[in-house]
């Protein structure tokens, strides 16, 4: 089945366990056409955004979390985002439609089970105020 985002996009909206919207991202992520149409993104004021959010969201993993790096892809051109954001606790991803103003973290937290191997966040992008990027959710 080729790739088709607008489950994924209605299901960012509306699906209360991120866990399994993550679930679903990843589902996505490996339907063909995902990764091969894919670029890198172009658009800076988004990137920054993105990265400034990701160190808010990264701020509030329990134990002690670096971020290294993040990059930024089109999977769908001005529409859906996502990228790896590597971390001293392992990979994490980010995903993120800009009709709809709304995205997901999952950020691992280094820590072993019994507790959660991620941290999860959906988030927005504040377009409108200077300086301040975003609202974790």
């Amino acid at each position: 089945m080729p790739f088709d985002p607008e489950h994924l996009k209605q299901q960012l909206l509306f699906e209360p366990v991120l866990a399994k919207l993550w679930d679903l991202f990843m589902t996505t992520a490996a339907q063909p056409g995902f990764l091969s149409d894919g670029f890198p993104a172009k658009d800076v004021e988004l990137i920054r955004k993105i990265a400034d959010i990701s160190k808010l969201v990264v701020d509030q993993v329990p134990g002690k979390v670096d971020l290294w790096t993040m990059e930024l892809f089109e999977a769908v051109p001005g529409e859906l985002y996502h990228g790896p954001i590597h971390l001293s606790s392992g990979l994490g991803n980010v995903f993120y439609f800009k009709s709809v103003n709304a995205g997901l973290f999952a950020i691992p937290t280094g820590l072993p089970q019994p507790q959660s191997n991620y941290v999860f966040a959906r988030f927005s992008v504040n377009w409108k105020l200077k300086g301040e990027s975003a609202k974790v959710h």
